[in-house]
């Protein structure tokens, strides 16, 4: 069974409860659909409570919206380049 991908909204409300859930210690929920980066930094987060410095917060915002920009340009790309693309050979340019 396919899965489909998170709508954007879907990953905003998910954001914005694993951060009030790091903020408050608890760490982010497996399965989350957070990628790893933005899971990373709620850990970092959740072990820095309770003086989290906003740095933190400020960086997994940023790392969120790098993560809806590649969700959105992966769904801008017709399918038929995308699978072209994962079907080619990697090259110095396009190393994958």
């Amino acid at each position: 069974m396919l899965r489909r991908r998170p709508t954007v909204e879907q990953l905003r409300a998910s954001f914005d409860l694993e951060l009030a859930n790091s903020i408050t210690g608890d760490g982010p929920r497996r399965g989350s659909g957070l990628c790893s980066e933005v899971d990373d930094l709620m850990w970092e987060i959740a072990d820095a409570h309770p003086d989290i410095p906003q740095h933190l917060i400020d960086a997994a915002r940023t790392e969120f919206e790098r993560q809806v920009q590649r969700l959105q340009s992966y769904r801008a790309t017709p399918a038929a380049v995308r699978v072209e693309a994962s079907n080619s050979t990697p090259t110095e340019e396009n190393p994958r």
